[in-house]
């Protein structure tokens, strides 16, 4: 959320732009949205994760798709995909050889 305001508003108006959308959310949601944090429902994870991440993505920050994956439990099978040049909406139509890193990867996973 921070990154998001900011790159659209400056440091000044990013702050205010973040507590405008978190006092809306709340409002419209009766939730708060630091309640949504990725990384406080990791312990909770029990099956196999998957992470593909843009190099360039200019929504979710390369750094914190890292430390997403960082923070899965050790006592499960992960894997992290990085895919070079791609944003954040178009992880899946860059030349990296994605659906075959996913289709694997479901094909050892995923219950018939």
């Amino acid at each position: 959320m921070r990154h998001q305001s900011t790159s659209l508003a400056g440091e000044w108006g990013g702050a205010i732009l973040k507590n405008i959308t978190e006092t809306l959310f709340a409002w419209r949601t009766g939730m708060n949205i630091r309640d949504a944090n990725s990384i406080q429902q990791i312990p909770a994870l029990h099956r196999p994760v998957l992470i593909a991440h843009g190099t360039a993505d200019r929504v979710i920050p390369f750094e914190c798709g890292r430390r997403l994956y960082a923070s899965l439990p050790a006592g499960i099978e992960k894997r992290w995909i990085e895919i070079p040049g791609a944003d954040h909406d178009n992880v899946l139509i860059t030349d990296f050889p994605i659906y075959a890193e996913m289709a694997e990867w479901m094909l050892r996973h995923v219950p018939n």
